[in-house]
């Protein structure tokens, strides 16, 4: 999803892990999100979410974890 554009979506309890940068999250609703990297799940190597450099406008974030769990 890395450079998305996302206006008006709805993302509420979504899982969201990579490289989300330089995404636009506009006028989204992305309230309960898990955005963590889930420390007993890496298989592959640290799975986490970027989201450096993206652009978070008028976005409701309330709840989402953007933590590391161990």
């Amino acid at each position: 999803m890395a450079g998305a554009v996302l206006t008006g979506a709805d993302l509420t309890g979504a899982r969201l892990t990579g490289d989300l940068s330089p995404s636009e999250f506009v006028a989204c609703e992305a309230r309960s999100d898990e955005c963590c990297a889930d420390m007993k799940n890496q298989s592959m190597g640290l799975m986490r979410t970027n989201i450096v450099n993206a652009k978070v406008l008028s976005a409701d974030m309330t709840d989402s974890d953007f933590s590391v769990r161990t």
